[in-house]
């Protein structure tokens, strides 16, 4: 454990006097383990752990719960926090474990309580493991983390979630809050993923080698523009690092988009367009997160600006652009226009709660659909000018989000009579 777990500053479950973070940790793991001691027992699951700081070591392999919680608890007097955060360590330790596992639903719980001192080369490494991991057809991958502890950004934390296929909580620096973040996790380590709120691996990819297909019947698309769409979707190592808020765009590699913005607006009664404005896009070339139907990416809109007090001018504000997965990409546009009217309908009802409440406690982010005007050249970093033909903007929100409704990547087949209706529901 890194020396950050030294410190004394949870409010423990019992007592309510200030524990020290490695002994919080140790005790929930403990819980944890315990609790799953029945369920363990019935499906066969063994638990195995590293601790890491700068370094990373196995602690044990392969043991039963009951084993496992034995061990841990030897370790309460034994664990030592020191030196400074690298996940890589943790993760080569990990790689190392999966190789020698033969077993065919791995879950991986990966708590800690600050920034990685070695991002980039972390997240090349994660991207090509869950790549590696994805490849075997018979290996079902799903990586959980936690956020534990003072900080109020655990942005690489999210982003391994995602990528991973599984869930993030957030546990602040209260034992009870860290009891209940495993126990949300653990709730959902039966669950099938396909059947569960986690991004599926497998399914994603197979629904879109079935959406190429179909895009090949309707449009009769030739080899070539399936492979523009192919190239769109994000393969090892493409995700890129996620930048704080107030970092300044880097405009190296970054994409310039010519569009027209649209903003819709409901009344109660109906919905209609109140600005339709021509603007430029900087767009990353590559996204750093992902939802089961979009990829994310940061980007700036010209017209869209505030007052920077430091700077003394108006500056672009941070946006997030939305663009469809390939797997979706025959319902792009569709998605694009709902979003925004969901939004609308969202806002309104936001409004009308405040109004009642008497209290500006509800808002929505303004949603806006952009239309590509102008296709530019092919771009060196990757990004297919196709997949922007459409896509959603909003203002990007910066700090610990926790999404509580998800479509789980379905693809809503837009040819039925009730497709637009079912599509906004799960955009809702």
């Amino acid at each position: 454990m890194s020396g950050s777990m030294r410190e004394q500053d949870v409010q423990s479950a019992d007592s309510g006097k200030p524990a020290q973070r490695s002994d919080a940790v140790l005790r929930s793991l403990i819980d944890f383990v315990e609790r799953r001691q029945s369920t363990a027992a019935e499906i066969g699951d063994m638990f195995s752990a590293i601790f890491f700081n700068r370094t990373a070591r196995i602690s044990f392999t392969m043991l039963s719960a009951c084993d496992a919680s034995v061990r841990l608890k030897s370790m309460l007097a034994q664990v030592v926090p020191e030196g400074l955060t690298n996940y890589l360590a943790a993760l080569e330790e990990l790689r190392s474990l999966l190789k020698d596992c033969t077993s065919r639903d791995i879950r991986v719980l990966f708590l800690s309580d600050g920034l990685p001192g070695d991002a980039a080369s972390m997240l090349r490494f994660f991207q090509n493991l869950i790549q590696e991991q994805s490849s075997l057809s018979w290996r079902n991958l799903q990586f959980h983390t936690v956020g534990f502890g003072s900080l109020d950004d655990f942005m690489y934390l999210q982003q391994m979630s995602v990528l991973g296929h599984g869930s993030f909580q957030l546990a602040g620096r209260s034992a009870v809050a860290l009891f209940r973040a495993l126990q949300s996790i653990s709730s959902t380590l039966g669950a099938s993923p396909e059947r569960s709120s986690l991004y599926p691996t497998r399914t994603v990819v197979d629904k879109c080698n079935s959406w190429q297909r179909r895009l090949r019947k309707q449009r009769d698309l030739d080899g070539c523009a399936d492979a523009h769409l192919l190239a769109a979707y994000p393969q090892a190592n493409d995700f890129e690092v996620p930048r704080q808020i107030w970092e300044p765009f880097p405009k190296k590699g970054a994409m310039t988009l010519f569009c027209k913005r649209s903003r819709m607006v409901f009344t109660g009664k109906a919905i209609y367009c109140k600005e339709a404005v021509n603007t430029s896009v900087m767009c990353r070339p590559c996204p750093w997160t992902q939802g089961g139907m979009h990829l994310v990416y940061s980007m700036v809109d010209s017209s869209r600006t505030f007052y920077d007090p430091a700077a003394k001018k108006l500056q672009p504000s941070p946006m997030v652009a939305k663009a469809t997965k390939p797997c979706c990409a025959w319902i792009g546009r569709g998605l694009a226009e709902s979003y925004p009217h969901n939004a609308a309908v969202a806002a309104w009802c936001a409004k009308s709660f405040r109004q009642q409440l008497g209290d500006s406690c509800l808002f929505f982010v303004p949603c806006y659909s952009y239309a590509l005007e102008t296709v530019p050249a092919a771009h060196e970093g990757g990004i297919a000018p196709e997949s922007f033909a459409n896509f959603v903007g909003e203002r990007h929100i910066h700090g610990v989000f926790r999404k509580y409704n998800n479509n789980n990547g379905d693809v809503v087949d837009m040819s039925c009579e009730d497709g637009h209706a079912k599509e906004a529901s799960l955009l809702a």
